[in-house]
């Protein structure tokens, strides 16, 4: 038995007009001559037939290319044998692998379609062909009962094929059925994912509402509040409006009010009348309570003291047409009038301060008064008026103590003023209750006004007393015009009030009612600008960005001097040397004794080739001379002596207290403010350098050595310019510093309460 690979066989393969490979039976006896039976791979090779089961002309045996790997056994000449058995045999292993090749067909978990299923190669298809084959291979015929079992092999092998065909059938039916299950299930798998897609697909539908929902929300919310917003906007325009409109109404009624008191009201509602024989004294007193001449009421003169008692006990009413009067004016003092509390020569004085808030307290004009030709004519037409006049004043006289006005005193005065003050408050009150006894003896009356005026402040209390008006009014002017012809009117000047009102005021409270008003239109005017003022200070910080913002400032400042004490000015335009010149000489009519400088100046170009005296920083020299400039601090600049020239050297000492110079210090600057320093020799505080280019020279140490009255002195980042390599220190409380600058310091006359050195000099 002889074998051969079908890959490594020189058989040649053809291809039949249904597209299968066959070879031919010659082919293979050629490998193995003399054999006519042959097997591949275990399986007996049958010659092929058509379907007419007639003999091919030349015997095919099939091929199948994906069994190139199988092996080609030769089996021998002998024929199938006449035995049963072997037939049945040869049949069982066609069976058997017929159904191995059927299970291969069933798919499994990677089932793909596969060709048909084709008999083994060489697999004969009639038994034609197998005789054929017999007979090609000389083999003897056999009987006739082997040609009925051959024939009867042939019909078993067709039902077999039969068998297999059907069973291959079935199996590809089960193969469709498995095969529709699985796209079934497919489809249902597909189902289901479409439905999770549409079901994911609503659920980002309903997230997307509820979004946009909660976006519709907010939005609401805000309307809602935009809405309350312009509510409560158009509610503020609305009281806006109405607080305007009360304002325009209460203007309206001040204009009306004035138009008519101003017509009505030509001279003073409100008088006293006083005995001539003492009322010479208290009214001088009041006019000057300082003057130590013999005219002011002393408190030893006993002697008109008990002249003036005497007086008011021996008096007899009959003897009213002997006597005589003298009208005097009141002040109409009040809240619209407030107190001025002085600030001038604090250094030097102090203020009385009375015990009670006695400034606007009502009390009498400084003027001699006009004397009644006819008293008892004139009392019988204003004695009601009069008597509450003189009560009212009582009263405030016994609240105040006195009515003198409160200016500055010194010390080693105040006592004995205190004392003329009250004496003259004494005689004053005496006097009053010496009128009042005469008119309520006159006009039959004992009305207590005092207690009905007790809880009353100075506005009140005339309110239940009727004022003059009309006929009484203008019949005062004509006995007022007789009596004054100069129209002095009691020295009292006219005023008006926010609400209309029309007040006759001393000129101590005139000028104090203007200045607080001209005071708060200033201020307003700082801060309308982006300025600030300090109140307690009386200090104004301001930023001028113009020429003409600084011309109108500073003309304002002049106007309004009396409202500040420090300045705090910064340039932030570009400047010239007329524009500070202009500020120096209005600084110089202001009262400004505090003042810091910043200039902000970055030009960097060096004007050294202007004339001597026409430097841009030039003017700033000329604050050196200001007589009520005490402390002056400049910022903000560069080029310092290249910009200026020398001080004149027989210039009067400065009386700058505090100089502070925070720029940089360059070589050529050294020569000017030690020309500075020469000037300043009352200099308490002294502050030079920066940290950007500050350079020291001992001429400059020779400067601040001359200061004996130097207690501050701050040398921010000045490098020393020593000549050599050897350095010298000197210890200053406990600290060594370079011989130089501080050297001269300490072997000066110089000490220091605060000293402060930055830079290479420690």
């Amino acid at each position: 038995m002889r074998s051969c690979q079908l890959r490594n066989s020189p058989l040649e393969f053809r291809q039949d007009p249904e597209g299968k490979y066959y070879c031919l039976l010659n082919n293979v006896q050629d490998i193995f001559p003399g054999e006519t039976r042959f097997r591949i791979n275990g399986t007996f090779v049958l010659p092929p037939s058509d379907e007419n089961e007639n003999e091919n002309e030349s015997m095919k045996i099939r091929y199948y290319p994906d069994n190139m790997d199988g092996t080609v056994t030769a089996l021998g000449h002998s024929t199938l044998g006449p035995s049963d058995s072997n037939t049945q045999g040869h049949v069982n292993g066609i069976l058997s692998q017929c159904q191995c090749q059927a299970q291969n067909l069933i798919p499994g978990p990677s089932f793909a379609p596969s060709p048909p299923m084709s008999p083994p190669l060489g697999m004969l298809s009639s038994p034609t062909n197998m005789s054929q084959v017999t007979s090609n291979s000389q083999v003897p015929h056999p009987p006739s009962s082997a040609l009925t079992r051959g024939n009867s092999f042939g019909t078993q092998s067709k039902i077999i094929q039969q068998q297999v065909a059907d069973f291959a059938n079935n199996q590809l039916e089960v193969n469709q059925q498995i095969l529709r299950r699985l796209d079934e299930a497919e489809e249902r798998d597909l189902e289901a994912s479409r439905q999770l897609v549409e079901m994911l697909k609503k659920q980002l539908e309903s997230e997307e509402r509820e979004r946009k929902t909660l976006q519709e929300l907010l939005k609401s919310e805000e309307r809602e509040r935009e809405m309350l917003q312009e509510q409560l906007k158009h509610k503020e325009m609305l009281q806006q409006a109405n607080d305007r409109m009360v304002i325009l109404q209460q203007g309206i009624n001040a204009v009306l009010v004035q138009n008519y008191e101003l017509h009505e009201y030509p001279i003073p509602r409100r008088f006293v009348i006083l005995p001539e024989k003492f009322a010479r004294k208290v009214i001088r007193g009041i006019e000057d309570p300082w003057d130590d001449t013999e005219s002011s009421v002393s408190t030893d003169d006993g002697e008109d003291q008990e002249g003036l008692l005497d007086m008011i006990k021996n008096y007899d009413p009959r003897n009213l047409l002997e006597e005589k009067f003298r009208l005097y004016f009141l002040c109409e003092c009040g809240e619209h009038t407030p107190a001025e509390s002085s600030t001038e020569n604090s250094s030097t004085c102090t203020s009385a301060q009375p015990t009670t808030n006695t400034k606007n307290k009502v009390h009498l004009a400084k003027h001699e008064g006009y004397e009644l030709s006819r008293p008892t004519h004139f009392l019988k037409r204003y004695g009601p008026y009069v008597l509450g006049m003189l009560q009212i004043l009582r009263f405030c006289l016994n609240a105040a103590k006195f009515v003198a006005p409160v200016v500055g005193l010194a010390k080693e005065s105040l006592d004995s003023v205190v004392d003329d003050v009250k004496s003259i408050s004494e005689q004053t009150l005496d006097a009053v209750n010496f009128s009042i006894a005469i008119l309520e003896e006159e006009l039959g009356r004992d009305s207590n006004i005092e207690a009905l005026y007790s809880n009353r402040d100075g506005n009140d209390i005339f309110k239940n007393l009727a004022a003059l008006e009309g006929a009484d009014l203008r019949q005062l002017e004509t006995f007022l015009r007789n009596k004054d012809k100069d129209k002095i009117l009691g020295n009292l000047y006219r005023t008006t009030t926010s609400d209309g009102h029309v007040k006759w005021v001393c000129l101590e409270h005139f000028e104090t009612s203007y200045r607080d008003n001209a005071a708060r239109s200033f201020i307003s005017t700082i801060e309308t600008s982006h300025g600030f003022y300090d109140k307690k200070l009386r200090k104004i910080t301001m930023a001028l960005s113009s020429p003409i913002t600084t011309k109108d400032f500073m003309k304002q400042l002049i106007t309004y001097s009396f409202t500040t004490d420090e300045l705090d000015l910064t340039l932030d335009f570009g400047f010239g040397s007329t524009d500070l010149s202009r500020i120096v000489k209005k600084l110089a009519q202001s009262n400004v004794r505090i003042l810091k400088l910043d200039l902000k100046d970055t030009d960097s170009s060096r004007a050294d080739f202007k004339l001597p005296g026409m430097e841009k920083y030039q003017p700033l020299l000329e604050l050196m001379s200001n007589r009520k400039l005490q402390q002056l601090t400049l910022t903000g600049m560069d080029y310092f002596g290249s910009r200026t020239s020398d001080l004149p050297k027989n210039r009067e000492h400065s009386k700058i207290r505090s100089f502070h110079h925070l720029n940089s210090i360059r070589t050529k600057d050294i020569p000017r403010l030690v020309n500075i320093l020469s000037c300043c020799t009352n200099l308490v505080d002294l502050r030079l350098g920066s940290h950007t280019l500050s350079m020291y020279q001992l001429e400059l140490g020779c400067a601040v050595g001359a200061l004996t009255q130097l207690e501050v002195l701050h040398l921010i980042g000045l490098d020393n310019e020593n000549e050599g390599n050897t350095k010298t220190y000197t210890e200053v409380n406990g600290n060594q510093y370079e011989e130089g600058i501080l050297s001269k310091l300490v072997g000066g006359k110089v000490k220091l309460r605060e000293l402060v050195v930055t830079g290479d000099l420690v």
